[in-house]
């Protein structure tokens, strides 16, 4: 996925291919998420980055008021999975179910593992990503 985000980003004229090397280099020597390492060296805010990847990963944006208000509809989610609340805390994941869907936001939707656990927590109900501003 990295290298076609680069792609993306590079396209859209949000990084410089230049930028785009220095993070792939810092990737590589240290881990971590290209998005992340791109926002974090400032060769794209966040606010330019989420439109991209949002459309790469069909996770659509929200803001904080698109959020349930009620701090019972994440417990009841974190109750039904039958999951820690540590587990929770520790994916950085906010979840809360719709009908048959289970709506998560998180710091990283495209971690297979967490995506997995869900579906196998969450038996019959189809997962919904979404993406935040780390700062709503």
């Amino acid at each position: 996925m990295g290298s076609y985000l680069g792609d993306a980003l590079i396209e859209r004229g949000l990084v410089s291919a230049e930028d785009l090397e220095r993070a792939k280099s810092v990737q590589a020597g240290l881990g971590g998420r290209l998005d992340s390492i791109l926002t974090r060296m400032g060769s794209v805010s966040e606010d330019k980055l989420l439109p991209v990847l949002s459309e790469l990963y069909q996770a659509p944006r929200l803001s904080a008021t698109d959020l349930p208000v009620s701090r019972e509809t994440f417990a009841a989610a974190v109750e039904a999975s039958g999951l820690d609340v540590d587990w929770w805390l520790d994916q950085g994941v906010l979840a809360w179910l719709e009908d048959d869907t289970l709506h998560c936001v998180g710091p990283d939707v495209c971690d297979p593992t967490i995506s997995e656990i869900l579906e196998r927590v969450f038996p019959g109900h189809s997962l919904q990503w979404h993406l935040m501003r780390s700062y709503d």
